[in-house]
């Protein structure tokens, strides 16, 4: 009977313990769930049954949407859509007032307003010039300009202008002053139709002398045209001795030619017997002049 009294006691005070440990705890469990508005975060459920969400906005173009499916194909899902194509086209017929105008469209669907190029001080064009007789005369372009005379070399800018007719305008700038002009020179000529200078050669007393697109051209000399002298016609001439003379063989007996004329070399004295000096004999002469009898 003690024993069980003691059993009792015991399993009393534990019971105790627990429920204050139980109890203890319990302020350490969550008690209740919020979501921060417009923040996503959709709470629902029961107080013991809670549920935690994704909230959607449902307004137009969202393109984020729950996809189904088990496993990381299940969830959030944001569908990338196709890149829109943006174009910038020039109009056929610009906007009144204007130079140019440009439609920017967005899958072929016009959006904004058109681009516009005005008119204002826009260089159409430009050419260079230069003042004639004309354009000082009455009426001329220059004929009340003291700044531009004849010969005088200026551009002339055509401008468009928006204001007005929006017709050309032009803007005169004289340039005289900003261009050296260049003349022939000796050795040079200038050829105003391209205005480019060549070299100037004198054809009677070149010597073999041209010009190419390379450059100068001293041509070798030859038999019918002066001009250089080779290498090899310089060692011929640097062979011969200094003051040489052409000589060559006569046709007269004792003469030589020299540099072309005739040059005595040897004169024959009077005691030779030339051919001319011997004369025929007969067998009776003959015989008288070797004191030998007559012939029978």
């Amino acid at each position: 009977m003690a024993n069980r009294n003691i059993s009792t006691k015991t399993t009393a005070e534990r019971l105790a313990a627990l429920l204050n440990s139980f109890y203890a705890k319990k302020s350490e469990v969550v008690n209740s769930l919020g979501a921060t508005a417009n923040r996503g975060i959709e709470i629902g459920g029961t107080n013991t049954a809670p549920t935690v969400g994704i909230k959607l906005s449902v307004k137009a173009n969202n393109d984020l949407s729950f996809a189904t499916g088990d496993g990381e194909d299940g969830g959030l899902y944001f569908h990338q859509a196709a890149a829109p194509t943006i174009n910038v086209a020039e109009k056929a017929t610009p906007n009144t007032g204007y130079l140019k105008s440009y439609q920017v469209t967005v899958d072929n669907v016009a959006v904004g307003v058109d681009i516009d190029i005005p008119k204002d001080f826009l260089v159409k064009s430009a050419t260079s010039s230069t003042v004639t007789a004309a354009d000082k005369e009455a009426g001329g372009k220059f004929a009340d300009d003291s700044n531009y005379n004849v010969g005088d070399a200026y551009l002339d800018f055509v401008i468009n202008v928006k204001s007005g007719s929006a017709s050309d305008e032009h803007i005169y700038v004289n340039v005289t002053n900003l261009v050296d002009v260049y003349h022939n020179g000796n050795g040079l000529n200038l050829d105003t139709a391209t205005n480019t200078f060549s070299i100037k050669i004198d054809v009677n007393n070149a010597n073999g002398l041209t010009t190419t697109s390379a450059g100068l051209q001293l041509n070798l000399a030859s038999a019918s045209a002066n001009g250089a002298m080779s290498s090899s016609d310089f060692t011929k001439l640097a062979g011969i001795s200094e003051q040489a003379n052409k000589v060559e063989s006569s046709a007269t007996n004792g003469n030589i030619k020299i540099d072309g004329a005739e040059t005595t070399v040897y004169v024959l004295p009077n005691t030779v017997v030339h051919e001319n000096d011997i004369s025929d004999y007969t067998e009776a002469e003959l015989r008288e002049l070797l004191g030998l009898p007559a012939a029978e």
